[in-house]
């Protein structure tokens, strides 16, 4: 094992400080059967603890209850399935900018930035940044605000 700098010793003894108090070793022991595949275990325990599958799984690898291959198996899996997920969510997008934009920048916001603007007491390029509303967006969204 390569030397470690004090602060990463420090640092790791944080994070199983921190892994022990989301998921302690008990309740993984516990919940833990040995006649289910391992995948099949992470998923029933994350839902009594409410903590990710990768977590369990490294629970599980440093406490013993599984093995260095089955725990990579179990990591490039998570890993492939959520690239894949995320590769689906690229193509299919979310709510439309529109939609959300409402969300982010309430109206009297809105009404102030643009008679600020209007006002010449704030520039176009500071309520763009304000707004993160830029061109054409920042006139559309005051206009749909009305």
């Amino acid at each position: 094992e390569e030397m470690q700098s004090p602060i990463q010793v420090i640092e790791k003894q944080c994070n199983d400080i921190a892994a022990e108090f989301l998921l302690p070793t008990a309740i993984i022991q516990e919940k833990w059967d040995a006649s289910l595949q391992v995948a099949d275990n992470i998923k029933n325990i994350t839902e009594v603890v409410h903590v990710s599958s990768l977590t369990v799984a490294i629970k599980a690898f440093k406490t013993g209850l599984i093995d260095r291959v089955s725990f990579l198996n179990f990591y490039n899996k998570e890993v492939s399935e959520f690239t894949k997920r995320k590769k689906i969510q690229g193509t299919q997008g979310g709510p439309s900018f529109h939609r959300t934009i409402k969300t982010k920048i309430s109206k009297n916001f809105m009404n102030f930035i643009y008679y600020a603007v209007k006002s010449e007491s704030l520039s176009y390029r500071d309520a763009y940044h304000l707004t993160t509303l830029y061109g054409n967006n920042f006139e559309k969204y005051y206009e749909d605000l009305k």
